[in-house]
């Protein structure tokens, strides 16, 4: 029996310009850049994290045993020294060189630690107040919201750090990420004012 050639196998046609399978590299593959789409997909489950919890919350206080917590002016302290570190990163993103960024990167770091330490501050009064975490549902749910938001603020520093030692890579995504916890933040202390 005669061999027969075989033809070469060409990839799918897509639509003129884009064909499927041997498109111009896998940085066309999806529309966003990885670093993008990897900070959504966290952002995603920080939502799916604290939705829950202000859920509870919600339905929690409703219940005969809670009891509201004295709102501490500290708070609106540590909520202004948050949105200027949020401030001061947006500033930081929007320029161009590496030396004009880094001290606005290094004032939005260093006031997202005052934030955490205001926190701190704020626990400490509640604390010397009488209200402790296992105190009521209202204590449980402050000092548990508080925790998370701050941890995920120190990691946010921890991104913050890397994106200085790398010289600015990564800045706008950092930046992003810390405007979404700002977003947190005001959405749980709006909470915490309503109760």
């Amino acid at each position: 029996m005669p061999k027969v050639e075989e033809r070469p196998k060409l990839p799918p046609k897509g639509p003129p310009g884009r064909e499927l399978g041997g498109g111009e590299g896998p940085e066309d593959a999806f529309p966003l850049p990885s670093g993008q789409v990897g900070l959504l997909v966290l952002l995603a489950a920080i939502t799916s994290l604290f939705a829950p919890l202000v859920s509870a919350y919600l339905v929690r206080m409703g219940l005969p045993d809670w009891q509201a917590l004295p709102k501490p002016p500290l708070l609106w302290l540590n909520t202004l020294v948050l949105f200027l570190a949020s401030l001061a990163l947006e500033r930081a993103a929007r320029l161009e060189a590496w030396p004009q960024a880094r001290p606005w990167v290094l004032s939005g770091g260093l006031l997202g630690a005052g934030f955490i330490l205001g926190q701190l501050l704020a626990w400490r009064l509640l604390l010397s107040l009488g209200y402790a975490p296992a105190g009521n549902p209202a204590s449980a749910f402050f000092y548990l919201v508080t925790a998370l938001h701050g941890l995920h603020l120190l990691g946010g520093g921890l991104a913050l750090a890397w994106v200085f030692v790398r010289e600015g890579k990564g800045l706008r995504l950092c930046a992003w990420y810390w405007h979404y916890l700002l977003g947190v933040w005001l959405v749980l202390y709006a909470l915490f004012l309503w109760t």
